[in-house]
């Protein structure tokens, strides 16, 4: 049998938040799991041009857009606070979202990922793919796909 002691709840601060996080509460309830929060936001092209000074005259640009994204990381970390009656860790991280949240996953050894997964057209899911795709495809971990329902195709 299943054992699930520690879920992982990677949000991306969107309208699916909420319905994910409920989910994810749900679930600590019911098998008296520890959560974490984990909320990834993306490395900035900025950023990664900060790295390479040759390519950018100032660096002035690059860290407000660097105080800006993790301003935004700490609201959306808040708001998830109110949403979340159970004893839950909250993390914020910079890089790429689908692989952070299977290494995370693997690396605090998680007995479930809960996440959501926006709806996007065959040519965003082709050009772009999805977090919960490559988390679905990727992570050595069970994971449990939220789904919008509003947003289900007809």
């Amino acid at each position: 049998m299943l054992e699930i002691k520690k879920i992982l709840c990677p949000i991306a601060g969107t309208g699916e938040t909420d319905m994910v996080l409920d989910a994810a509460v749900t679930m600590c309830k019911r098998f008296d799991a520890e959560l974490t929060v984990l909320y990834v936001y993306p490395i900035s092209v900025l950023e990664l041009l900060k790295t390479r000074p040759h390519l950018v005259e100032e660096d002035a640009l690059s860290d407000q857009v660097s105080e800006r994204l993790e301003s935004h990381a700490e609201e959306v970390l808040d708001r998830a606070r109110t949403k979340v009656d159970v004893k839950a860790e909250f993390k914020a991280v910079v890089g790429q979202p689908g692989p952070l949240i299977c290494t995370a996953a693997s690396e605090g050894e998680f007995d479930l990922v809960v996440m959501g997964s926006r709806r996007h057209d065959a040519l965003q899911r082709i050009l772009l793919g999805t977090v919960s795709e490559h988390v679905l495809r990727h992570s050595c971990r069970p994971v449990l796909v939220v789904r919008n329902p509003e947003q289900e195709q007809k």
